[in-house]
């Protein structure tokens, strides 16, 4: 059962190795040095937004640029198991933080499309590197349920810090000094990696590296992520800039921080979700944060943003919790390695394809029209899983 919930974390499923429980150095290294890695990436969601117009870039080159690395995660979610057999942890690990180093170092300096979309691909493909070592690692520590709860809580902090300090960051001493502090961060971690041990995956079943037929639940997955890690991340600003405030700087500040809010939830809530789940049952608390997940929704109708968008991410870092619980139930391990493959590549795919037309939808369809539809959708997906879920 412990190594069962050590696969929970963004539903990425741990492969047995023939190492010892050790302590929980390994996975602290390697969760925090995914969340130095990802700071250049989550204040880009912020930044590029409300800055589009002064980089030269469209609504549709902006939603290019934030989705594609989602895009090629929803690819290697498969393949990065099979890339860890023959290097190992610890060189994946390494490869990822050059990879996050060499990105954000790019976005300090202007680049035509093309080279966005390159550095992009080269962050998503870091991104499941960091993603997938991370969780591995924490086979090592004496409690893993201690260590996943540890890792997730670190690997969310980077972004949380990156909203916060970012923006000031920026106004005092510019864009180019920002990204290229964030550049050198990821290398601080490099002695602390060397140290790590020489953990490679065993096993690798080809079958899992092949994609698998979606059911519903991976539908209301796709469609929750489309709206929480996509939609609203990118859009946030828009509706920020609707209800009046069109300051650049104040945009930006307001945008970092409800974009952080996500995180700081999911980090926060995550323990009280395991509680309350221990006391009703997985099942009932999703649909109970489904539900919510709906009516938060019903008041974007209303142009209620700051009320909706709390509760929506409150809702969200509970559902959050309860998803790869379904893939638990699987019988052997190849079902479950590919049941939360595919929870994981529904959620990439989700949060992919509502970054790449976010924009575009908040700026061209009527705000009620747009979450009306929204709202259709999830309702029809979460009435042909409740039974299911029952």
């Amino acid at each position: 059962m412990e190594l069962k919930q050590a696969c929970c974390a963004d539903y990425q499923i741990c492969c047995p190795t023939n190492a010892t429980p050790q302590s929980l150095s390994p996975t602290i290294v390697a969760s925090v040095a995914m969340a130095l890695g990802g700071m250049a990436d989550a204040f880009l969601y912020a930044y590029l937004p409300v800055n589009a117009k002064v980089l030269g870039l469209s609504v549709i080159a902006v939603g290019v640029i934030l989705s594609i690395n989602k895009f090629v995660r929803f690819f290697f979610n498969r393949w990065v198991n099979a890339l860890a057999k023959p290097l190992g942890l610890k060189a994946i690990l390494f490869l990822a933080s050059v990879l996050s180093s060499i990105s954000a170092l790019a976005y300090a300096f202007p680049m035509p499309l093309w080279l966005w979309i390159i550095v992009r691909i080269a962050w998503g493909s870091a991104y499941s590197m960091f993603r997938f070592s991370s969780v591995q690692f924490a086979q090592l520590a004496p409690n893993k349920s201690h260590a996943i709860g540890l890792t997730t809580a670190l690997r969310e902090l980077g972004p949380v810090v990156a909203y916060w300090i970012g923006p000031m960051i920026l106004s005092l001493w510019g864009v180019r000094i920002l990204f290229i502090t964030a550049a050198l961060l990821p290398l601080l971690c490099f002695p602390f990696l060397r140290a790590l041990p020489p953990l490679k995956p065993e096993i690798h079943t080809p079958s899992t590296t092949r994609f698998q037929k979606a059911n519903w639940l991976d539908t209301w997955v796709f469609i929750s992520s489309f709206l929480i890690d996509g939609l609203i991340v990118v859009g946030v600003s828009i509706s920020f800039e609707i209800k009046g405030n069109p300051d650049p700087e104040n945009l930006l500040l307001n945008t970092a921080v409800f974009i952080s809010l996500r995180k700081v939830f999911q980090i926060v809530l995550a323990p009280a979700a395991g509680n309350i789940i221990g006391k009703f049952g997985f099942r009932r608390v999703f649909i109970w944060s489904s539900v919510t997940i709906c009516a938060s929704l019903m008041l974007l109708l209303g142009n209620i943003i700051i009320p909706s968008l709390i509760i929506l991410f409150i809702s969200a870092a509970f559902n959050n919790v309860c998803l790869p619980l379904f893939a638990l139930e699987e019988a052997t391990t190849e079902s479950n390695y590919n049941t939360f493959t595919k929870l994981a590549s529904s959620k990439d795919l989700g949060g992919a394809v509502g970054a790449l037309v976010g924009l575009q939808l908040m700026q061209s369809v009527q705000h009620q029209l747009l979450f009306s539809i929204l709202l259709l959708l999830a309702a029809i997906t979460l009435f042909k899983i409740f039974k299911f879920v029952k």
